[in-house]
């Protein structure tokens, strides 16, 4: 059935949106990436968060949202939008390229996952195991009574404790905060791409027209970019945390 004169001009709309977004979309995610990671890998880096487990699997998503920056991000611009796909030349590459990319992308979120099992991990298992909860409010009590002693006998020893143990009470909060923000953010944004891969899988025997093919693949592009977005933009949400 041939295709009307409005049916083919909006099928090139939506063709030209397609490339229009994902161009700039595409070097925004660089430069804003550039800059995040930069900064993010500074504050991550400073002593006083160096020996902090969770400030480390920020500081290892950083260097995967670094990756995705470099690397997915100009890889899909140059297949979309220049039509150089450098995964068509063997079976091998394209199998090879693609497990790297998809892995970079996951790790960049799995490594909040790691901080938040790192954060809420021990707190969850002393909920559940009573013994533990009750041995850890024991330890708690007896560092109470060890810090009051402290104070009493020696108060100018025991002030330099008593500062850096709320310094790291405060920067722990703040990584908490930043977790929680960071999950909320990747979960709204991985959430287009998943109803996008269900859609797929549901109208795989489909055949589609090509308005209709058009529209998936704008919505497809547009998800997809969205779910990079989380591991380029991650330090503008720790800011706002």
């Amino acid at each position: 059935m041939p295709l009307s004169n409005a049916t083919i001009a909006e099928i090139n709309a939506l063709n030209y949106a397609n490339e229009i977004f994902y161009l700039f979309w595409a070097f925004a995610l660089i430069a804003l990436g550039t800059i995040g990671h930069s900064l993010s890998i500074y504050v991550f880096t400073r002593p006083i968060l160096r020996s902090n487990p969770c400030a480390c699997y920020f500081l290892a998503g950083t260097t995967m949202g670094l990756f995705v920056t470099y690397v997915n991000t100009p890889l899909r611009l140059l297949q979309y939008i220049y039509n150089y796909d450098v995964f068509k030349y063997s079976t091998a590459s394209c199998k090879i390229l693609t497990w790297i990319l998809l892995c970079a992308r996951a790790l960049a979120s799995w490594f909040i996952v790691l901080a938040s099992i790192d954060r809420l991990g021990p707190s969850v298992i002393m909920l559940i195991f009573g013994s533990l909860t009750i041995r850890h409010v024991q330890h708690s009590v007896g560092r109470v009574n060890a810090s009051h002693i402290a104070t009493k006998s020696e108060n100018v020893s025991a002030a330099p404790i008593q500062e850096k143990l709320q310094r790291q009470k405060t920067a722990d909060r703040q990584l908490i905060r930043m977790m929680i923000a960071q999950c909320a953010y990747f979960a709204v944004l991985t959430t287009p791409i998943s109803g996008s891969y269900i859609y797929i899988s549901l109208t795989i025997n489909t055949v589609l027209d090509d308005l209709q093919f058009a529209q998936v693949n704008l919505f497809t592009n547009i998800a997809g970019l969205l779910s990079t977005t989380g591991a380029c933009t991650s330090f503008f949400v720790f800011t706002l945390s």
